[in-house]
């Protein structure tokens, strides 16, 4: 079944969409729900409404949602090279974690932002090649700004900028401050707005609080065969790569890094963020399904590979059908 994907043709936008469409069954019973609450989805107001849509057109707008931000990703590493030759195994990789957790299936202000985390990864690719960075390095500033201004979870996105101009870039402290200049413009002219219409004390209906909490585990023995699988292939993921990394050259190992940074800043969400913890975690699930993919790429097994694949098509049909359920 992974070959298939191991092939740029339409075909294998065809089988993505059938494999959405399969790990994603219990739709048919339970259609995706729009979830939009805590003050870190404040600006995500808009999202309300939906709700109110039918239920096959929600299953409709999950899929394509899904569907649109896995090829968009797999397209951008494939265009970066970050991969022997096309494939579009990163693709079937973000189906297939997206479907692992049954929160993950729910329409929510963290899966559209992903969107704008494919944005912004694209645009920090261009950093090592680029002659004129100072404009590119201020948007970028600019716009991962306006992502945690947006959703506060991807605020660690600011993080991930600085990371990206410290290893695609030599250092000069002037891009330096031109990428802090960046992040700082949006919420400087929001608190000048603010203040000159006399709204400052606003400000903090827009602010979450963020605090170390307790993460609590329900049905404890599903949940931890799931993040164990999912774990797993990420880990596979990441050595596999690192044993073939050689072969790489020095703009895509350092974009390799960046991804590796990505998922691992988005790890403490779980912790910081107590409304909706650890349904935040989608955000590192791009980078995830970019590292996921070496285990499929560069085994040298098929029988290991499809092995793998209905296992975790086995733990996402039990995950969605009877775990949600209890």
């Amino acid at each position: 079944m992974v070959s298939i994907f191991r092939e740029k043709s339409s075909v294998s936008v065809f089988w993505l969409v059938t494999l959405s469409i399969v790990a994603h069954g219990h739709f048919l019973v339970h259609p995706p729900n729009v979830v939009v609450a805590g003050k870190a989805a404040t600006f995500f107001g808009f999202m309300t409404p939906l709700a109110t849509l039918p239920g096959f057109a929600l299953i409709l707008l999950y899929h394509f949602i899904i569907i649109v931000q896995a090829l968009r990703f797999n397209t951008v590493l494939n265009n970066l090279r970050m991969f022997p030759k096309h494939y579009f195994i990163t693709a079937l990789c973000y189906i297939l974690l997206t479907s692992l957790n049954p929160a993950w299936g729910d329409i929510t202000p963290a899966l559209l932002v992903n969107f704008l985390v494919i944005w912004l990864f694209s645009l920090l690719s261009k950093l090592y090649n680029t002659n004129n960075a100072k404009p590119m390095i201020y948007n970028i500033g600019f716009i991962t700004s306006i992502i945690g201004i947006l959703y506060f979870p991807a605020v660690f996105l600011i993080i991930i900028a600085f990371i990206a101009v410290g290893s695609l870039r030599a250092f000069r402290i002037n891009e330096w401050m031109v990428l802090l200049m960046g992040i700082i413009t949006p919420p400087y002219f929001i608190v000048a707005l603010l203040f000159l219409t006399d709204h400052l004390s606003v400000i903090y209906n827009y602010l979450p609080q963020a605090h170390l909490h307790g993460f609590v585990l329900k049905q404890n023995i599903p949940m931890l065969i799931t993040a164990v699988a999912g774990l797993y292939i990420i880990i596979d993921g990441f050595l596999t790569w690192s044993a073939n990394s050689g072969k790489a050259i020095m703009q895509v190992r350092r974009l390799w890094v960046i991804l590796l940074m990505m998922f691992l800043l988005s790890i403490p969400l779980v912790f910081l963020v107590r409304e909706g913890h650890f349904d935040y975690f989608i955000l590192g699930l791009l980078p995830a399904a970019a590292i996921a993919s070496n285990t499929f790429i560069y085994s040298k097994s098929n029988l290991y590979q499809t092995l793998l694949f209905w296992v975790l098509i086995a733990i996402i049909i039990y995950d969605n059908w009877f775990w949600a359920k209890t």
